[in-house]
């Protein structure tokens, strides 16, 4: 459940209702999970790539 304020939260008027919440999305939690690691491991594989083509400029210049 989830508050609902429909006016300033100081006002000691204001009205507060629970409203229900939606229920959870556990496949979308699951797929949101597998999209943010498939991002890490892309971004670790960039790392990595840029790593080995620095080292091999740094070895065919001789430094």
């Amino acid at each position: 459940m989830a508050l609902d304020r429909r006016h300033h939260p100081r006002d000691p008027q204001s009205q507060i209702r629970l409203s229900t919440a939606p229920p959870l999305n556990v496949e979308g939690a699951e797929q949101c999970t597998s999209i943010a690691e498939m991002m890490l491991a892309t971004q670790e594989a960039q790392k990595a790539a840029c790593a080995f083509a620095d080292a091999e400029m740094v070895a065919r210049l001789g430094l």
